[in-house]
């Protein structure tokens, strides 16, 4: 699908290198906090393939932070049979890394609820990629992919990897769960098997990176902001996550990453600091488009995904903007009762896993719908079915030059040898004027019901 490389600026005597970017996302539940980590390239050699079908291809280390040590078995019983069902529909050549814990989050984190278009629900819990890696994609855009899908690319040579590919929590209170064996489901519960899968399909690379950076109340959408440091000021990049790839406006067509790059004429324009650069972006007509994102992801079936021939339309109804449940959704208007019920940003409680797949038709291959099966395959996974059981084969191709670049900066930023490189510092824009290294606006994926 895509070949990847590390984004390198080099100028003569003076050398500007930014090369695999990474950032860890620590907490599940504040997946708008990003951290710049060390990721140097790694060479591995290693072949991974797996040619082994029922094989559960996730590596749970679970923690149960509650003294009922039989719902702590359950919960991990429920976690366990979730990545079952996404290993019998994911040809996954390395194992799949899961930091789960299930605790009481009321008093975690201080709050049971979350308010999603002005309706209080409860705070049931999240998941995310533990890092994304800004790559270069077979179209020369960089966009950040998560761990858990560049692990499966084959690539001898990559960023280094966290020990965790996807993090999650659940909450333990406040909350009735239903699981195999409990007998008929009440109506008031909720299957946490459902809730689980879901997320963990959040965790593969199911989310965008558009949301509004500048303000506290949301007015206009653009991708990571991600800025570097030189000695001359910063400049900014507009930077878009692997699932924005395939997104489309309604009804125009337009691909949402031509949008991006009409708004990322920054790049070369050296700013003091974050506060001259967004003054200069809000009044600029790159803005405009910002603002026009915003507005179609406020207005029904204005955002589509588009995977070879499927269009899955995406959560836009909801108003105002919610940047847990806006986007990063299948429509819940379109896929209520069929077969893509799963990736909708809210449950009705009272139904198991099984009777929502029931309810959407008995698809064959279960709860990962024909529409996201599809759009994962186009992220690069290789779907298990019956029209496909071909590996993607993706590449990597790393220069010796680049290698010998990266030990020379690696070196560098050691203070081994100064006099040949300029120091870097990579950090993302963030809110309320408050300059932080490596802080993001508000993002994406919690899940209510």
């Amino acid at each position: 699908m895509w070949s990847k490389s590390f984004l390198l600026f080099f100028i003569c005597n003076i050398t500007f290198i930014l090369a695999s970017l990474c950032l860890d996302r620590p907490d599940p539940l504040r997946l708008d906090y990003l951290e710049r980590v060390s990721c140097p390239m790694v060479k591995e050699n290693k072949t991974y393939s797996n040619s082994r079908r029922n094989t559960n291809m996730f590596n749970l280390t679970f923690t149960c932070g509650i003294t009922d040590i039989s719902l702590c078995e359950k919960v991990k019983n429920a976690f366990e049979s979730a990545e079952q069902i996404l290993s019998d529909a994911i040809m996954f050549n390395q194992f799949v890394n899961i930091n789960a814990t299930f605790t009481n989050i009321c008093v975690a984190y201080g709050a049971c609820t979350s308010i999603s278009s002005g309706i209080e629900t409860q705070v049931i819990g999240g998941a995310g990629p533990s890092r994304v890696m800004m790559l270069k994609d077979d179209d020369g855009v960089y966009r950040f992919y998560p761990q858990s899908l560049v692990k499966q690319l084959g690539n001898k040579v990559h960023p280094k990897y966290s020990d965790y590919d996807i993090n999650a929590i659940f909450n333990s209170e406040g909350v009735s769960y239903w699981f195999k064996g409990d007998g008929n489901i009440k109506s008031d519960q909720i299957d946490l098997e459902m809730v689980i899968l879901h997320e963990l399909v959040h965790g593969l690379g199911f989310l965008t990176s558009l949301n509004d950076y500048m303000h506290d109340i949301p007015q206009g959408l653009t991708p990571y902001v991600v800025g570097i440091i030189n000695n001359s000021g910063s400049n900014y990049h507009f930077i878009e996550a692997t699932f924005d790839k395939y997104m489309s406006v309604v009804p125009t067509g337009q691909n949402v990453s031509d949008i991006i790059k009409q708004m990322d004429v920054f790049n070369n324009i050296q700013y003091s600091n974050q506060d001259n650069f967004t003054t200069t972006f809000l009044s600029s007509p790159q803005y405009n488009l910002a603002t026009d994102l915003f507005s179609k992801a406020t207005k029904s079936n204005s955002l589509t995904i588009l995977s070879g021939d499927d269009t899955i339309f995406l959560e836009t109804s909801l108003t105002p903007f919610n940047s847990k449940s806006s986007i990063s959704h299948f429509s819940s208007k379109k896929y209520t009762n069929t077969s893509d019920f799963l990736m909708r940003f809210s449950i009705e409680r009272g139904k198991t896993l099984q009777q929502y797949v029931k309810m959407g038709g008995n698809y064959a291959n279960g709860p990962i719908g024909p529409k996201l099966r599809a759009f994962l395959k186009s992220l690069g996974y290789t779907i298990l079915d019956s029209t496909s059981n071909a590996q993607t084969s993706i590449s990597t191709t790393i220069s010796i030059i680049e290698l010998i670049i990266w030990c020379m900066l690696t070196i560098s930023l050691t203070n081994i040898i100064t006099s040949c490189f300029i120091e870097i510092d990579i950090f993302l824009y963030e809110k309320n004027n408050a300059f932080k290294i490596l802080k993001l606006g508000s993002h994406l994926i919690g899940y209510s019901a």
